[in-house]
């Protein structure tokens, strides 16, 4: 009798779990449904349909595009993030005016190439997905700006890309590529390559006209010489790579404004950084730098230094040569033993960072420059014989 009533109470369950993800999947379907209602006004004609120019079926769990899209010829973007989607049906390839999609996040494990017949497409987002390859196709898109590509399975892409003339932005990071063709992207202004397995980066991707290039978390060892034509680049990131030299001519990189080289095999600090007088932001963290070259007195905007997890015995005085710009400096986790006097009137910070040093105290005066300078934080205390910033 026992075991009839378990059986029976294992049954109801199976049948209400069964009932709540089945109203689950309804439930996504009918918000669907009322979306496209209320965003053709609840008429629901063949007139209304083609009133609809953005549509957004977002975090719906939904496994397909609505049929009622189809109607939509004059829809212009369409997002669908967030959801189950697996494939395209064909009708997407007739919405001729259709200049924006979003499907990041979904299940594609294919490129959906009915997407490659919409010509007047801008902006294509994929990011999110199970991709393993791009057709060769992709180059009938011609009037594509923007390109997302981020967190797939991509192992390469080949040559057609360079055909995208019209790319502006390209993000392929965080996928497994070990290469790139060496293609040139004519208006490209912005490049995210990071989290991939690159040993290089073509030549061809350097140009005049872009803006920012993010190649971070890679295996890259060297940057062309070639980089010096970027005259226009204003970020460039090329942290948590194996880089233990830098191409001689950055002074030509006359916009720059972030240079990222944190994580690298430097064990010196490029005396051609220095040259770089455009330069705010320099960031060189875990690496093996033990020395400031007195050449960083040319780098009159540098705005914010960090030098943390280095090899610094010493606090570097050529930083008294910086002048006024230098705004937040950050050496935590070094070897310095005690800052000189003279610091306080040699430097105008409003932020310096000394975690986990082996300072054993503040001399008088450093400590009179943190009463008298109320905006400078660098408030701290002796704890374990080493200074902790609050």
């Amino acid at each position: 009798m026992k075991r009839i009533k378990f059986n029976l109470l294992n049954f109801l369950i199976i049948i209400c779990l069964g009932m709540i993800f089945s109203c689950a999947k309804i439930s996504g379907e009918k918000k669907a449904e009322k979306i496209i209602s209320k965003a053709a006004g609840f008429l629901e004609t063949k007139g209304s349909y083609l009133k609809i120019k953005s549509i957004s079926f977002d975090n719906l769990g939904l496994k397909y595009l609505p049929d009622k899209v189809k109607f939509m010829k004059n829809i212009e973007k369409i997002s669908l993030k967030n959801n189950n989607i697996s494939y395209l049906p064909d009708f997407i390839k007739d919405l001729s005016k259709l200049k924006e999609i979003d499907l990041s996040g979904n299940k594609l494990e294919v490129f959906p190439d009915k997407i490659l017949l919409i010509k007047n497409l801008h902006k294509l987002i994929l990011n999110n997905n199970n991709l393993g390859s791009i057709p060769n196709e992709i180059n009938n898109l011609n009037f594509l700006e923007e390109f997302h590509l981020a967190n797939n399975k991509l192992k390469s892409i080949n040559e057609s890309f360079g055909d995208l003339n019209n790319l502006k932005f390209f993000d392929i990071s965080y996928n497994y590529l070990t290469s790139l063709p060496g293609i040139g992207f004519n208006e490209l202004l912005y490049l995210n390559i990071e989290g991939n397995k690159l040993e290089s980066i073509p030549d061809e991707i350097f140009t005049n006209q872009i803006v920012i290039i993010k190649a971070g978390k890679n295996n890259l060892r060297l940057i062309s010489d070639k980089i010096s034509i970027c005259i226009s680049l204003n970020l460039l990131s090329l942290e948590n790579n194996q880089i233990y030299i830098f191409p001689q001519e950055m002074n030509k990189l006359t916009s720059l404004k972030t240079l990222n080289l944190s994580g690298n095999r430097l064990s010196y600090f490029p005396s051609q950084i220095c040259e770089i007088v455009s330069l705010e932001n320099l960031y060189l963290n875990s690496n093996n730098i033990s020395e400031v070259p007195y050449l960083i007195i040319k780098m009159i905007n540098l705005k914010k230094l960090y030098l943390d997890n280095n090899s610094f015995y010493f606090f570097p005085t050529s930083l008294y040569n910086i002048g006024s710009s230098l705004m937040e400096l950050s050496m935590k986790n070094n070897n310095i033993s005690f800052l000189p006097n003279e610091l306080k009137d040699k430097m105008h910070l409003d932020f310096l960072f000394l975690n986990n040093n082996h300072i054993k105290d503040l001399s008088k005066e450093l400590e009179e420059w943190k009463r008298e300078d109320a905006s400078l934080k660098i408030y701290s205390k002796l704890i374990s014989n080493k200074v902790i910033i609050l």
